[in-house]
């Protein structure tokens, strides 16, 4: 790893029980996500005369006209961004991973601020009870983590899980489901070309909770849901489009279904949003907005039977049964993941928001 700054090595230190990563050089810390709210608080415990370090006009506040420094971990351009909204103490932070990067005056600036400010102070008593939390509950999450990772399982999965189809007839031809799924391929085929254009969209086209809150990207509530990482995830959404999308279409017709669609996909930014909204990683997928069609398709659906592999058998299974099993997963992985302080990986936040937004 290269120093974003001035480009020299990049060492492992530890301090107290974290490891962080210090030029040799300059001295300037990069941390990754989360580590620097971990790293302050037993910093000002260890300096109480972090107190007295002047805050304001922080570590990093560069000319705007200044090049962008790079994450050493992504290599993509860092932003400059306020460390909380009334700091005025400015940090490089990476949308990408969530790494941020500081130096040494900047640090003791930070201490100054965590140490000076009620909040944060009410914010670090609470983080004791926060990590344990996070921890009893890891054991659990790196469970599920390492069961999905199976190759074995992955092997088994589309024969369990996986629709196929539905009973339902449909009266007319489904355009809007149709050109969605095109839009969604071509998007694909454009923006995953090279792994570093793909970094790049997601970058800026994904929807960044923080960065939204900001006031920056407001698109990114629109362009995130024609986004796919891969072309398991595309295929994925494009499956259960189909099945559910066509029938919605017919019931809504194509101009409404449209806005429907867009609707749902919105409210599961939105519900990601309201779980996450300090997150600075990335949300893509049309998963959100799909989820929305589900929804919909639960009200109005529920006695249709959706035909799905179980082993090596195409068993029909009630929709409502189905769609009710899937929610039911989404909010649990949901509640996990929130708990637990995980905020990539997939939105099930999200998929919970489409598809209340669905049912209405």
């Amino acid at each position: 790893m290269k120093c974003p700054a001035c480009g020299n090595a990049v060492r492992k230190k530890r301090y107290r029980d974290l490891i962080i990563d210090e030029c040799e050089s300059c001295k300037g810390l990069w941390f990754d996500e989360r580590e620097l709210g971990e790293f302050l608080q037993q910093y000002v415990e260890e300096h109480p005369d972090a107190a007295s370090a002047p805050v304001g006009n922080g570590a990093r506040r560069r000319d705007s006209s200044a090049a962008a420094l790079q994450c050493p971990s992504c290599c993509v351009d860092m932003r400059v961004t306020n460390y909380a909204y009334d700091s005025n103490v400015f940090v490089d932070r990476c949308a990408q991973c969530g790494g941020v990067w500081t130096d040494r005056r900047g640090v003791r600036q930070l201490a100054a601020y965590v140490r000076g400010n009620p909040k944060m102070d009410k914010l670090g008593a609470a983080l004791a009870q926060d990590i344990q939390k996070r921890q009893n509950l890891q054991d659990l999450v790196d469970g599920i983590q390492v069961l999905t990772a199976s190759p074995g399982l992955w092997t088994l999965m589309p024969r369990i899980i996986v629709p196929i189809g539905d009973d339902l007839g449909r009266q007319t031809i489904p355009f809007v489901t149709l050109g969605l799924i095109l839009a969604n391929t071509l998007t694909f085929l454009f923006t995953t070309r090279e792994p570093e254009a793909f970094m790049a969209f997601s970058t800026e086209y994904g929807f960044i909770p923080a960065r939204f809150l900001q006031g920056e990207a407001i698109y990114t509530v629109l362009s995130c849901m024609f986004l796919h990482i891969g072309l398991f995830h595309l295929l994925g959404n494009a499956l259960f489009l189909w099945i559910f999308g066509d029938n919605i279409e017919d019931e809504f017709g194509h101009g409404s279904f449209l806005g429907f669609y867009i609707f749902c996909g919105l409210m599961a930014c939105g519900a990601h949003l309201a779980l996450y909204p300090h997150s600075t990683r990335p949300l893509v997928g049309a998963s959100g907005a799909i989820a929305g069609t589900m929804g919909a398709y639960l009200v109005l659906h529920p006695g249709a039977y959706i035909r799905t592999f179980i082993i090596n058998t195409v068993v029909p299974i009630p929709a409502l049964v189905y769609l009710v099993v899937w929610i039911g997963m989404q909010f649990l992985f949901a509640t996990v993941n929130y708990s637990a302080g995980v905020t990539g990986g997939v939105g099930y936040a999200a998929h919970a928001g489409g598809f209340v937004a669905g049912l209405g």
